[in-house]
């Protein structure tokens, strides 16, 4: 949307570009819920964003603001002048590792203006930024300055995938025509460059959910303001004059940041033992490439759904975390043990264990057996326990309404 600020004073002018801004905010906020486990960050300023409680590592994409176009201040009613574009911002990717339950801040990059001084577009970014940091376009600055100026670079910015903003585009003074703004990186390619009076195309591909890299304003043509940079990251026109009234640069348009993740919500049993098989359950279970139980990598898994992992607990597990890792990141679910059985040693191998020697494990170790039942594990013609009755009278016959079970025969019974 374009403000002539030839019939809008500024400080109307201001305020109903800050309105537009948080009313396409909202929109794009709401429709940014149809994503699971997704966050869009449209606010300029620094935010807050609160790490979910089984989340290792996100993935965050940002766009830097478009710079603004310049501004035009001509001398008499019969000057033509002409000023140069802003600059697309910078797009950026990457995982960040995240502590669970963390508060890391986020900024987006406010667009950036030529009002009679000069603002570039804001740098968008999560955390200190040296992670994932969108680099701003540049504002064509200071006054009836022909040239396009450079859209954000990914040379200056952070992330895994890098892609530059377009450049301004140079005005024509000699045609009283304004530079158009460089179009926002896209996921896929850098921001296009504008032209005279042409804008920059937005770079090819969306950020995740549909979120989409802004074109640049049209430059201003035959004596108009420069228009402003589309959301996100459009670089603003140049205006253009061929009479005696200043007009400032298309502003550029603000940037944004939008952070996605994987979650484990449940897993099933939650305690386990090697060779069991368990279900997996939450969000986002994109491009699985690994899981591990404590630290030890499952050689079967299988990805059922995006909400659904069936997995085979790999030889050696203990006790610990799994976890799981996507295109998103790494989430995880804590597990203990499923302590299957108490096993007892049998030294002699005659089938029965000694209760003084025992192991927990879900396999049976070599030796061991489930009873305790041993007398002597050190003989194997010593067995199990027998039952003694006693003999109150000492005839040799004991009272089967008194016994006690024993390995050793106990004294005043038979």
């Amino acid at each position: 949307m374009k403000i002539n600020s030839d019939f809008y004073p500024a400080s109307l002018s201001n305020t109903f570009r800050a309105i537009t801004a948080i009313v396409f905010s909202v929109i794009v906020l709401n429709c940014g819920n149809a994503f699971s486990q997704q966050q869009a960050f449209t606010t300029v300023g620094s935010t807050n964003f609160t790490v979910p409680a089984s989340v290792l590592e996100v993935t965050v994409e940002a766009i830097g603001a478009g710079g603004a176009g310049g501004r035009v201040t001509p001398s008499n009613p019969f000057d033509d002048d002409a000023a140069g574009g802003g600059g697309g911002g910078a797009y950026a990717r990457g995982k960040v590792m995240v502590t669970p339950n963390a508060i890391y801040p986020v900024v987006v990059g406010d667009g950036g203006i030529n009002t009679g001084s000069s603002v570039d577009g804001g740098n968008s970014y999560f955390g200190d930024g040296t992670s994932v940091n969108a680099e701003g376009g540049r504002t064509r600055s200071g006054n009836d300055n022909t040239a396009g100026v450079a859209g954000g670079q990914a040379s200056n910015s952070n992330g895994t995938l890098k892609y530059n903003g377009g450049n301004g585009g140079n005005g024509n003074e000699g045609d009283a025509d304004g530079g158009g703004g460089g179009g926002a990186a896209g996921s896929v390619g850098d921001g296009g460059s504008g032209a005279t009076v042409s804008a920059g195309l937005a770079g090819s591909g969306l950020l995740l959910n549909n979120f989409s890299p802004g074109n640049g304003g049209n430059g201003g043509d035959d004596g108009a303001n420069g228009a402003s940079g589309s959301a996100y990251g459009g670089g603003g026109g140049g205006s253009s004059a061929n009479g005696s009234n200043d007009r400032n640069g298309g502003p550029g348009a603000q940037g944004v940041v939008v952070i996605t993740w994987s979650e484990i919500s449940s897993m099933g049993p939650s305690a386990i033992c090697e060779g069991d098989e368990v279900t997996i359950t939450g969000l986002n279970f994109v491009n699985v490439s690994g899981i591990t139980f404590n630290g030890i990598a499952a050689v079967t898994y299988t990805v059922n759904s995006p909400t659904s992992i069936t997995a085979t607990v790999p030889t050696g597990t203990t006790a610990g975390d799994v976890i799981v890792t996507t295109e998103y990141g790494q989430t995880f679910i804590s597990f203990s043990n499923g302590l299957g059985s108490t096993w007892y040693a049998d030294t002699d191998v005659d089938g029965y264990g000694d209760a003084a020697v025992s192991v927990i494990a879900c396999i049976q170790p070599t030796g061991y057996v489930l009873n305790d039942d041993d007398c002597d594990d050190d003989n194997s013609n010593i067995t199990t326990p027998s039952v003694w009755y006693a003999d109150t009278d000492v005839d040799g016959f004991g009272d089967a309404a008194v016994s006690i079970t024993a390995c050793t025969q106990p004294s005043g019974y038979v």
